[in-house]
């Protein structure tokens, strides 16, 4: 991955032991209240208070305040740019800072979730009798090499259009030299996005504009993980995410320094149609701070993290 500011883009983590340093993440099944503003230089959303999301690092805890987009990504990893990156900032009573980093791109392979963690909330809160279990997920296409020649449910190519004959039951019969037209199906979509990309202000807005719908993170905590191992005991789950970490500063003015920084080394799937959509708020410009840098800050690939569960 890349540092930020001096940011050092290019992220190319050591494994640290991190151990005595537990991450540990807290955000309710759904996050309410929360509104959306076009800042003419990219598009937020800002959570409310009494969500209370929030992020422990290094025995210190942060809450997160809004998240925002930039296009291209202000991260790379192993020198490669991808078209776009979120940053979740969280904030502690203090104002220190702690910034999530998720890394988008159209060549990945599509997901799409099972939510078998929204899943592990209610069994942990429904089973007590359960004392340990383990969810895998199926990793994706690209780390295996194999192709999807099932259905639909699981893993799916990358960002491209599908076709499929135009069927309209096994009642209609085919008759001789007639052809059928293929129908396009609709381009898979990232589903964390999909949640507010309607509600996108397509151009610069003066207020907030309250989303109509809660938000998921769960999403995007599923996609990022391959394994969970659920604990009633603790009414936690620990996640196989990797992370890269090292302490660093704000990307945009006045470029604070000593923000915590956490970004994922694994990369999201968006489509070409969703990262149009969401550049063209800002007219398509490059509102990513160009790469800095490493200056000699160490930089950690953390292997897991903990999520405590909130049935909300």
């Amino acid at each position: 991955v890349h540092e930020q500011a001096d940011n050092n883009n290019s992220m190319h983590g050591h494994r640290a032991e991190l151990s005595s340093f537990q991450l540990r993440f807290c955000y309710p099944s759904k996050v309410r209240n929360c509104t959306i503003i076009n800042t003419g230089r990219t598009v937020q959303i800002n959570v409310g208070k009494q969500d209370q999301c929030t992020l422990t690092v290094r025995d210190q805890t942060y809450t997160l305040q809004q998240f925002h987009f930039h296009t291209p990504a202000e991260h790379t990893l192993n020198g490669h740019q991808s078209e776009m990156e979120m940053h979740l900032v969280h904030s502690d009573e203090h104002g220190a800072l702690a910034v999530l980093g998720l890394i988008f791109s159209h060549s990945e392979r599509y997901t799409r979730p099972k939510l078998q963690l929204s899943t592990s909330r209610a069994h942990l809160l429904l089973t007590p009798h359960e004392q340990h279990s383990t969810l895998s997920l199926p990793p994706t296409i690209a780390e295996t090499g194999e192709t999807d020649d099932g259905d639909d449910d699981g893993e799916c190519g990358t960002d491209s259009e599908w076709e499929s004959p135009d069927d309209h039951g096994d009642d209609k019969q085919l008759r001789a030299g007639q052809r059928t037209t293929p129908k396009k199906q609709k381009q898979k979509q990232n589903d964390f996005l999909a949640q507010f990309f309607e509600e996108l202000p397509a151009q610069k807005t003066l207020h907030e504009i309250a989303l109509s719908k809660p938000i998921s993170f769960d999403y995007l905590f599923e996609t990022a993980c391959e394994e969970f191992k659920k604990s009633v005991v603790s009414n936690e789950i620990d996640a196989d995410m990797q992370l890269f970490e090292y302490i660093g500063s704000l990307t945009t003015p006045p470029y604070t320094e000593g923000v915590q920084w956490l970004v994922s080394k694994r990369k999201h799937f968006i489509s070409s149609e969703q990262l149009h959509q969401l550049s063209a708020c800002w007219r398509h410009e490059n509102n990513a701070r160009p790469t800095q840098q490493q200056f000699g800050r160490t930089i950690s690939l953390r292997s897991n993290s903990t999520l405590s569960l909130n049935p909300q």
